[in-house]
């Protein structure tokens, strides 16, 4: 996976791993904890309802972070191309919040 600011990009086809967490004004990483659910979406434009690609997760690893695997079978129907993605987040006490809004996401290929 490649990562340049907030920008991601990936080969077609191949297994990646996408680790994303927050972190506060000091740096320390703020935890998922049980109850938490993050998502991760890509879509084809900025418009777009539906997402190309949706994975959740509801467990994390054990310092708190989201461990999203990209398998081959999530990317093989999609054509290489310029793609928008977000990371969103609904806490467990039921505060949703989108740290990350459509950021550029290039699917390249192999």
């Amino acid at each position: 996976m490649r990562i340049s600011g907030k920008s991601l990009g990936m080969v077609r086809s191949d297994t990646e791993l996408l680790t994303w967490y927050m972190v506060d004004t000091s740096d320390a990483i703020i935890p998922l904890v049980s109850g938490d659910k993050v998502y991760f979406k890509v879509w084809c434009d900025e418009d777009t309802e539906t997402p190309l690609l949706e994975k959740s997760l509801t467990t994390f690893s054990v310092d708190g972070k989201a461990e999203f695997e990209l398998t081959p079978s999530d990317t093989k129907d999609i054509e290489p191309g310029d793609y928008f993605y977000s990371i969103y987040v609904v806490y467990a006490d039921l505060d949703e919040q989108t740290p990350i809004a459509r950021y550029p996401f290039k699917l390249r290929r192999r």
